[in-house]
């Protein structure tokens, strides 16, 4: 069925009778053009949809917005997927809402030193309103739940990013984080409003300091904040050098996950230092004992050495790291760490045939070569 079919059908269909004084809302799908996903930084921060960025106290996920905030004031690059710079962006405006750090103390300075152009970045710190018949002023504190001063300040700035931190801080009164009935509301509002004026959101949120097994449900409060988002990234500690830290991303709902990005503070100063390897899962994965460290380090060390020369069967891999006295969890952490990849290379134009190789990333080119089914290894 074309779309002037679809269309005829639209218009010939009865009517709805008002339910009370409602009705439902209903859109052909035929008469919705579709759109390409606009990227503020592709594909980390989408256009128009919420972002959460979280991370421990402490960890740099301030400074993080900060730098980001200071690059899109000047038109500076962002890191791509091969870790280097790409083209030059125009200069836009930022708005940035923070409710614990002070803005001639802290944001200021920092904003400085990663070569801000202030006179792009605006601080939304309350509101304010004139009695009419007495002419004084009342002002009060800004939440989320303060949706037509948002608007007011988006539609005035006309900024390609809001960032609001942390988000705990502005959810309002009344509202607890934990319930997905109260929360919601907020993030479908906020959500409206970045797609409205074109403006993507950056909300900063803290860890929970329970264990997950997964990344994607250490966010502090309900899950419906991981479910509105588009995108969650995770700043942690590089688990092998205490002076680095990473930016890995745990959900993408608009594009395949982005490789992750390491960078570096010092002297309060931060500075991009290519990919890495670390995943989000492995940020947050429990510490290791001295011995389990010792056991990985060796898993690690032989999978660098069984991989050098190209992919290996799976199989192989696991056969000989046996017999090497290493144990299956060991070697699995072993191969997280080192971010091996798994693919089936099977015969060409049989589906389903084949057999699991892992290799390292970086012997991609080597795997193209080949007839190759990617898909997760069972």
């Amino acid at each position: 069925m074309n779309k002037d079919e679809l269309l005829r059908l639209a218009a010939e269909a009865p009517e709805w009778e008002p339910i009370g004084k409602t009705k439902p809302i209903i859109v052909c799908l035929a008469e919705v053009e579709p759109e390409e996903v606009a990227w503020l930084w592709e594909p980390y921060i989408p256009i128009g949809k919420l972002t959460l960025l979280e991370g421990d106290p402490g960890i740099g996920k301030t400074f993080f917005a900060l730098q980001l905030t200071a690059n899109i004031s000047q038109g500076y690059p962002f890191p791509c997927q091969d870790g280097v710079p790409g083209e030059r962006r125009k200069p836009e405006n930022v708005v940035y809402m923070t409710a614990e750090d002070g803005l001639g103390d802290t944001l200021r300075p920092r904003l400085d030193k990663a070569s801000v152009n202030a006179s792009r970045v605006f601080a939304l710190t309350g509101w304010e309103k004139t009695d009419p018949e007495t002419g004084d002023k009342k002002t009060g504190g800004i939440s989320l739940a303060d949706l037509p001063i948002i608007e007011a300040t988006l539609k005035q700035i006309k900024p390609v990013l809001l960032v609001v931190d942390p988000l705990q801080a502005y959810l309002g009164a009344g509202i607890d984080m934990h319930r997905a009935n109260e929360v919601r509301p907020v993030l479908a509002g906020l959500g409206a409003l970045a797609e409205k004026y074109k403006c993507a959101v950056l909300c900063i949120r803290h860890l929970t300091k329970t264990q997950q097994e997964r990344a994607i449900y250490r966010g502090l409060g309900s899950i419906d904040f991981a479910a509105a988002a588009r995108s969650i990234l995770l700043i942690g500690q590089n688990p092998s050098d205490k002076n680095r830290k990473v930016l890995a991303q745990s959900k993408n709902s608009l594009a395949p996950k982005g490789n992750s990005l390491a960078f570096e503070l010092e002297d309060n100063c931060f500075f991009w230092c290519g990919l890495s390897d670390v995943t989000a899962d492995a940020l947050l994965a429990p510490a290791k004992s001295e011995e389990e460290k010792s056991a990985v380090a060796e898993a690690v060390e032989f999978l660098q050495e069984a991989l050098a020369d190209g992919p290996v069967a799976s199989n192989e891999i696991i056969k000989e790291a046996k017999k090497a006295g290493i144990a299956d969890k060991t070697l699995y952490r072993a191969k997280t760490q080192l971010n091996v990849h798994a693919k089936r290379i099977g015969e060409k134009g049989k589906r389903g045939g084949g057999i699991w190789h892992w290799y390292l990333v970086c012997q991609d080119d080597i795997l193209n070569q080949n007839s190759i089914e990617e898909t997760l290894e069972l």
